[in-house]
């Protein structure tokens, strides 16, 4: 389906795993049993889980970003929390990203909070790929280049590109989840020109909506790499903790 209908989040996640149903829909439970009546199903991982209470779950995990941690302590409009902090009693598991380092003081902060375990990982700049095409590329790119993004933390994109060593002459940041338009591309294209750029990088989210193609510039996305620097074995047998006796022990 077209990522206008099941959002690119969704539709980036159908690329990514082959054979692995991603079901989108209002009804969570519903959904559920939309991909159940297709196949047999051992577990479900829901986007933005924890902020769905009618639906219970088996393992509550919770994401905190190490370099805003939790702002102004208020939740969305008023600041960037999805829950209020007291919420976190309920978490089964913590996992700290897009962190450099294993913060002790930041895990003695969350344990007035909560009781779950509290892991700790980062994201990696891994490879280009050509976008609407897929294809990895062996060698770099002829630059310079010219970024653009429409996501909710582009400050990211640009230390990401940073740690993968390629130097934009800029990064052009759009709404999250921003839907490009022909106008776009061609304010894209004509910025690309003025700044002498030969190559257009972005997301592999924002790859998903871009409708310019390889015409003209060509254009790669900078794919992404999870790395954990404590408690990836943890989180594996957190998850394998909930699944039935027989399917754990096929495990």
């Amino acid at each position: 389906m077209d990522w206008r209908e099941t959002g690119d989040e969704p539709s980036l996640m159908h690329r990514a795993l082959p054979g692995v149903p991603v079901a989108v829909s209002r009804d969570r439970h519903r959904g559920g049993l939309e991909v159940l009546g297709r196949g047999d199903v051992d577990l479900f991982i829901l986007d933005d889980g924890f902020s769905h209470h009618a639906l219970k779950k088996d393992l509550e995990i919770v994401l905190v970003d190490d370099r805003r941690r939790f702002g102004t302590g208020r939740v969305f409009p008023g600041g960037i929390l999805r829950e209020p902090l007291k919420r976190l009693k309920d978490a089964g598991v913590v996992v700290v990203t897009k962190a450099n380092s294993v913060d002790g003081s930041f895990r003695g902060k969350i344990a007035e909070f909560s009781n779950a375990p509290v892991f700790w990982a980062d994201f990696r700049p891994g490879s280009l790929v050509r976008v609407n095409g897929g294809e990895k590329l062996e060698s770099p790119p002829e630059g310079p280049f010219l970024g653009f993004c429409g996501i909710a933390d582009p400050e990211g994109f640009r230390l990401s590109l940073e740690r993968a060593g390629i130097d934009v002459l800029e990064v052009l940041a759009f709404p999250d989840h921003h839907p490009y338009t022909a106008a776009d591309v061609a304010l894209i294209r004509d910025q690309a020109a003025r700044r002498g750029a030969k190559t257009l990088i972005t997301t592999e989210k924002d790859g998903v909506r871009w409708p310019g193609g390889n015409d003209g510039l060509p254009c790669f996305a900078l794919t992404i790499e999870i790395l954990f620097l404590e408690g990836e074995e943890e989180l594996k047998q957190a998850f394998l903790r909930v699944l039935p006796d027989a399917q754990r022990e096929a495990r």
